[in-house]
Order: structure tokens, then sequence, then C-alpha cells
């Protein structure tokens, strides 16, 4: 984390501790500021972290065992967090690429929707790696 000082100069500091196996891929903050959503892209996971206290940042919620999260994408009105699972083809290690949904709870905690996953291994094309998405 860092701020201005009231001389112009900036410091900064760690805020959080993201964990040993957790390889930050991609941030999004929520639409209303309380949370901050990080992809563990070797981790397999997605954390929430509330910041709505920035001085006393903590870890909020945790979905494990999703397959290298990367890119994501937060809905406008906060409730839904999608995902993909490619980053670059020299350090992608699934052989399935897609694109998941997260639901998030009015309380901020998360939850993997079993029923929505783009499988890009089918594409009429033939298999693509989604890296990053633009939902309107």
């Amino acid at each position: 984390m860092f701020k201005m000082n009231d001389d112009g100069t900036f410091s900064y500091n760690k805020a959080a501790d993201t964990g040993a196996g957790c390889s930050p891929a991609d941030l999004r903050q929520s639409p209303d500021d309380k949370y901050l959503y990080l992809s563990c892209f070797m981790g397999s996971e997605i954390q929430a972290w509330d910041i709505s206290d920035p001085e006393h940042i903590k870890l909020h919620d945790t979905i494990q065992g999703v397959v290298q999260p990367n890119m994501m994408h937060v809905t406008y009105d906060g409730r839904r967090l999608y995902f993909t699972n490619s980053a670059i083809s020299s350090i992608d290690y699934s052989p399935r690429y897609s694109m998941q949904l997260v639901q998030i709870g009015p309380d901020g905690r998360m939850k993997l929707d079993p029923n929505f996953k783009i499988d890009f291994t089918k594409a009429p094309e033939g298999p693509a790696r989604p890296h990053d998405m633009l939902l309107n």
C-alpha cells in the first residue's frame, strides 16, 4: 500500500500476506470499494480481501481448487466475478481453457457457480486460450 505524504513524497508498506503458494495474476476492486479480489495463478485460488479499512486489511474469503485463475472482471453491481484461466502459452499448464463465474453474496462471500463454464477447448474454430474479456 502506498500513499502521498504531506511533503509530496510517497511512502509504502506491505498491506497483506497472500500466502506462499499465491502468484498474483490480477487485481479487481469491488464497485463499493469494500473488497479487493486477487487471482492466484499458481495457487489455484481467488482471494477476497476486506479493504474497507485500509489500515487493517484482512482476508475475507477464498475460493480454492480453480485451475490457474488469471484475468478477472467484476460486474458493475458487484454481484458477479468472471475469470479466465489462461495467461500465455509458455506458462499455461492447464489443458482445459475456460471462463467461469463466481457469485458474490451481499456479505461479500464468494461461491463458484457450477452452472456457468465456457469451455474454450470446444470453440468453433478449434481450441482457444481466453486471456482477457470485455463484458457488456
